[in-house]
């Protein structure tokens, strides 16, 4: 995080930010405050799983709730048979500790900076959920049951809330993203569809819209 957080960790590879956090001084919440100042929207897209480097000595990019609970990801059994792809490492949402981790720093980054809205990003990166697809998409409630909780966070601020998300209905359920029930239930604001790491343009939209 860049941040100061007392939930989770700031960087320890950005020696001079920590100095500045250690003083008191908040540089994300300095350029949060202009851009409100300058009349424009401030809204905080997060990543609701960045497993970049997640073997790295330095644990810099470690979630704190990993440490404490090591099998909490979506494929322990792949890890442990010495498979390191990164997306083995991704925190598993039908875990309660896992949740409770993610809504303990939402609280904090809500109630610490005057925000507009947020953007809940699910494609970085897309994993969120253990098994096969088909078991993905029967778990999929658990998904559903953190964005209401992060929905009534934002709703008690005022805030707006948006998802990035696959850009097909089947990629949608690929991942346990239920974005139709989302938006029946009156979860978000808006939605962001998008590929993971390039541009996709010849998204399905009408039938996205239409869904």
């Amino acid at each position: 995080y860049y941040y100061p957080t007392k939930v989770a960790k700031v960087d320890p590879r950005f020696v001079q930010l920590n100095k500045e956090h250690a003083r008191g001084h908040d540089p994300f919440g300095y350029f949060l405050q202009r851009v409100k100042a300058s009349g424009k929207e401030a809204f905080v897209t997060f990543r609701m799983n960045d497993v970049h480097n997640p073997e790295d000595a330095d644990d810099w990019n470690t979630p704190t709730v990993r440490k404490k609970h090591p099998d909490c990801i979506v494929d322990l059994a792949a890890v442990q048979r010495g498979d390191k792809d990164w997306f083995n490492f991704a925190l598993d949402y039908s875990r309660p500790e896992v949740v409770a981790y993610f809504l303990e720093i939402f609280r904090e980054l809500i109630a610490q900076y005057p925000l507009d809205g947020l953007q809940l990003d699910w494609m970085r990166f897309p994993r969120h959920l253990s098994g096969t697809p088909e078991e993905v998409w029967a778990k999929r409630g658990h998904l559903t049951r953190f964005v209401a909780e992060i929905r009534a966070l934002t709703k008690a601020r005022g805030m707006r809330l948006a998802v990035r998300v696959p850009t097909s209905l089947a990629g949608c359920r690929y991942l346990g993203t239920d974005v139709v029930e989302w938006t029946r239930l009156g979860l978000v604001d808006f939605i962001s569809t998008c590929a993971f790491l390039n541009t996709d343009f010849f998204q399905p939209l009408r039938e996205l819209r239409a869904a």
